[in-house]
């Protein structure tokens, strides 16, 4: 089953990890604020999303900025006029003029369909969490009838184990959220102590550092809840 799904790997485990995140945030969520279940989860939702387009607004707008700047400085700069910037940039001519302009080119355009296909796989996996995590107590009850069924015993293992897996990956994501979180609010109240420029785009960027080692953890997973 795995081989046969290793294509749709990363939108699966990406689908488990944001409907298991989801649901752990609405539950608290919908008793707090007295609502119902569903109107929490579509309230979590669009939350996440708000955030993300008001971060990526922000980063945008800040990329921008420092592309004008950079444009302009060296617009204006003298190359006579600094010794370092010179070796700089002899050094940087060198390194540039060992590669063909259409390898450059090819190879720009690679990583930008890699981009967008991760982006792609992003907005899929968030939809199709959203509806996974509307529909669970449904899907779940129906689930439950291959229980029952005359190959109880193989839905049976094949429930324990995928139960497992998400638990564990859905634990390891939750804890993970709440180290980074913690690491990101310390960092963010130094750099706000240090008068740094372009606070909040730099704080988005270390809470977003802060995920990666995850990944790594999440492929070793795939086989070791499998033998478990």
């Amino acid at each position: 089953l795995i081989f046969a799904l290793k294509q749709f790997m990363s939108l699966l485990l990406l689908t488990i990890i944001f409907s298991y995140l989801a649901m752990s945030v609405a539950k608290p969520l919908a008793h707090f604020l007295k609502i119902s279940r569903a109107l929490s989860i579509a309230l979590v939702y669009i939350i996440f999303i708000s955030v993300v387009s008001l971060a990526i607004q922000h980063g945008a707008a800040t990329l921008i900025e420092q592309i004008k700047s950079m444009i302009t400085l060296a617009m204006n700069w003298n190359g006579q006029d600094n010794a370092l910037l010179q070796d700089v940039y002899k050094n940087v001519n060198q390194y540039t003029s060992m590669f063909n302009s259409k390898d450059l080119i090819s190879e720009s355009l690679s990583q930008l369909n890699h981009i967008g296909h991760v982006i792609y796989q992003l907005v899929l996996a968030l939809l199709f969490s959203f509806i996974f995590s509307m529909t669970y107590p449904k899907l779940r009850l129906w689930s439950m009838n291959f229980l029952h069924s005359p190959f109880k015993k193989i839905f049976g293992e094949f429930y324990i184990i995928v139960h497992r897996f998400i638990i564990i990956l859905g634990k390891l994501f939750e804890i993970q959220l709440i180290i980074c979180t913690i690491n990101t609010a310390l960092m963010f109240l130094v750099l706000l102590s240090l008068h740094f420029p372009y606070l909040l785009g730099f704080t988005i960027l270390i809470f977003v550092l802060g995920l990666i080692p995850v990944f790594g953890v999440v492929i070793s997973l795939v086989p070791l809840t499998i033998t478990v």
